[in-house]
């Protein structure tokens, strides 16, 4: 954990395609006065490098290897993942992403239904406005990345994934 007070936010993809937002977000930025940081990792468009290079806050990193997302991520407050899957017509999804966040003691904002239970408290489904996700990175300020990794751990761990199935399954042939 080598979290500061200013807030940095995290938005990761391999290629950011249309259904990432991350244009959507952007324009937030743009239009917010907000002290944070909004670290960029992954190959963004000319367009979207040009709108973010105009902006101080904003640090597109391009490729990165897993150890040094990992220690970026220590910095951060909040893992962003899609924004915009609405333009794929889609309205839910169950992201890998989600999970590696969740399991670098990240909360999580994105802009779809996440297969997580409705009360979950480290997900928080919204629209690319980097004020709320600034709200929902200042709720959890206090919170350690372990109580994180531990509150999720049913719902991102492969052993009780497979152990839940098994044991429906069973239930199922009884």
């Amino acid at each position: 954990d080598a979290r500061h007070d200013r807030l940095e936010l995290l938005y990761v993809a391999s290629h950011f395609f249309s259904w990432h937002g991350l244009d959507l977000l952007l324009k937030s930025v743009s239009r917010s006065s907000a002290d944070f940081i909004l670290h960029v990792v992954g190959t963004v468009s000319s367009t979207d490098e040009k709108i973010a290079s105009a902006d101080r806050r904003v640090i597109l990193h391009g490729q990165l290897k897993d150890e040094e997302i990992r220690q970026l991520a220590s910095r951060c407050w909040l893992g962003i993942t899609s924004l915009a899957l609405h333009r794929k017509g889609m309205r839910e999804a169950c992201s890998l992403k989600v999970r590696d966040y969740l399991a670098m003691g990240l909360p999580v904002f994105g802009g779809y239904r996440e297969c997580l239970p409705p009360d979950f408290s480290f997900y928080r489904q919204g629209t690319a406005e980097v004020s709320e996700m600034l709200a929902f990175a200042n709720k959890h300020l206090g919170t350690p990345r372990s109580t994180i990794q531990q509150g999720s751990l049913p719902y991102i761990s492969k052993e009780s994934l497979l152990l839940n199935l098994y044991t429906d399954l069973t239930r199922l042939f009884e």
